[in-house]
């Protein structure tokens, strides 16, 4: 789609170089077919240095591009090395069912149906297994071993 300000960009030059042609149509005396000569060369200048300046701002708005995405990179790249980190860290306290139901002495069947009822905090990974985070496991390991005789 044709921006309305090059649209307007374009009619001015033709009015430039058309004016210039009268001009010299009826002051200079310069005949017709010369001063339309005159004009469309004109024209034609007008055209190119356009089209040049264009490509200049074009290339310095990349160029602004080109640093700004360089720096949204840098950030990405930032980003996921933090989400490694956390990932990692938070992968490291995660138990697995059968290490749960080893701790509490119950079938992981057990642990699957708590987690399934909400009485133990559990997250599931991208494969759909259960993960219990060792804080609540340890948490609830300690309240259990309070409550035995």
């Amino acid at each position: 789609m044709i921006r309305i300000s090059t649209i307007f960009i374009a009619i001015c030059m033709v009015l430039v170089a058309a004016s210039l042609g009268l001009v010299l149509y009826s002051v200079a005396g310069i005949g017709g077919s010369e001063s339309a000569i005159v004009a469309l060369t004109a024209l034609t200048f007008l055209i190119l240095y356009n089209a040049v300046s264009m490509r200049l701002r074009d290339r310095t708005d990349v160029g602004s591009q080109i640093t700004d995405l360089s720096r949204g990179t840098a950030d990405l790249a930032r980003q996921v090395a933090e989400f490694g980190r956390r990932l990692a860290a938070v992968e490291g306290r995660l138990l697995r069912t059968r290490e749960v139901a080893t701790l509490f002495q119950v079938s992981e069947r057990a642990v699957t149906d708590w987690a399934r009822k909400g009485r133990i905090p559990s997250v599931r990974t991208p494969g759909g297994h259960r993960r219990y985070p060792a804080a609540a496991v340890r948490e609830l390991l300690t309240r259990a071993e309070d409550i035995t005789p």
